[in-house]
């Protein structure tokens, strides 16, 4: 996509959305939903950056395959 190609190109580019959310006001936001493509790309890798251990704890949720 452009904008993964775009980001090829920036500095701290796994941490843009990131450093934008926590750019705003804590109280400001109460839930952030973050779709990706099916593809680790660098948007998805901006999106497990971001959601931090939250995005990591859904990947291990009823509908993935992962079995503990």
């Amino acid at each position: 996509s452009e904008t993964e190609a775009a980001l090829t190109q920036v500095e701290r580019r796994e941490h843009r959305l990131a450093d934008a959310i926590a750019s705003l006001p804590p109280d400001s936001i109460d839930l952030i939903l973050i779709d990706c493509p099916p593809s680790l790309g660098l948007l998805t890798l901006n999106a497990l950056v971001a959601g931090g251990r939250n995005a990591n704890e859904q990947l291990r949720g009823p509908l993935s395959r992962r079995k503990d």
